[in-house]
């Protein structure tokens, strides 16, 4: 069997094996596939293959075989194991492969390191995400804008909005450059927190960068404003959308109407529900 086959045999029969029930069908596969013993190269495209299909139990079991037959493993099969973590929100398994990387010691990189931020950051785990960067930095590994972004959304998701804009900031510092992610997730952020200027100061910032908001960017903004009754500044923001011709929807015409209700302002709500009509938004 060559390698490819191998490859193509594996990727289509171990996704559909249950583990644990089935681990001794999937071992038998992978005996099969490599009578010689396993190869480092293939048992990695093996690894990212089984990684993108989101099966992290098979992808451990995988992973286990090839220790068990002393296959040499290196960061790239570490790197596919902890993403298929990440990929099915198993930020606890993620940390255990780093550990094990450390006690191997198998040298880590930006891939890997932001497959474990990434981890941490679906599950909301900014604390864990954060002292990954801080790993990075002290070993001279490159924090790149997708460390940042991450840490700065498991930020968001954990309510930590002065933690994502010092993060914002520690970019900077570091000439790393942010992007449109990097600012819709701290607006996000100050959002969440009722943080209404904080998150204008960082609109306008992304503004001066030259870069284009979207649609989602402008509601989140205006969601901002809407908790915190700002409807002039949630109408400035409608009248920006209106000249840079970024689609308006439901969304955000709402939170403009809600933080005109909660300012007693009824008679611009009407307005603005009667330019939803002549702007094709349907309400709901």
């Amino acid at each position: 069997m060559t390698a490819d086959q191998s490859i193509r045999s594996c990727l289509e029969v171990l996704p559909r094996l249950k583990v644990p029930s089935q681990s001794d069908a999937c071992l038998a596969t992978l005996d099969q596939a490599f009578p010689r013993g396993p190869d480092p190269r293939v048992s990695t495209c093996i690894l990212t293959g089984l990684a993108k299909k989101c099966a992290f139990d098979v992808t451990y079991l995988v992973f286990s075989w090839l220790e068990t037959n002393e296959c040499e493993l290196n960061h790239y099969h570490y790197s596919a194991a902890i993403d298929a973590c990440a990929r099915t929100n198993s930020w606890t398994n993620a940390l255990q492969f780093l550990r094990k990387m450390s006690q191997c010691m198998v040298e880590t990189n930006t891939i890997t390191l932001n497959a474990a931020i990434s981890a941490c950051e679906k599950a909301g785990e900014w604390e864990n995400a954060l002292q990954i960067v801080s790993v990075m930095m002290r070993h001279k590994v490159e924090a790149n804008a997708i460390s940042f972004n991450a840490v700065i959304s498991a930020s968001e998701k954990g309510g930590r909005w002065k933690k994502a804009l010092q993060l914002v900031s520690d970019m900077a510092q570091r000439s790393v450059e942010p992007n449109m992610i990097t600012f819709s997730a701290a607006i996000s952020a100050c959002e969440n927190s009722g943080e209404w200027e904080k998150a204008l100061q960082l609109f306008r910032h992304m503004v001066q960068k030259k870069m284009e908001p979207n649609t989602i960017t402008f509601d989140t903004a205006i969601s901002a404003c809407e908790k915190a009754a700002e409807w002039k500044s949630a109408l400035q923001l409608l009248s920006t959308m209106t000249l840079t011709k970024v689609e308006q929807g439901t969304i955000c015409f709402n939170a403009i109407i809600s933080a005109c209700e909660k300012a007693c302002e009824w008679e611009k709500a009407l307005q603005l529900f009667r330019t939803m009509a002549s702007s094709e938004v349907e309400p709901n």
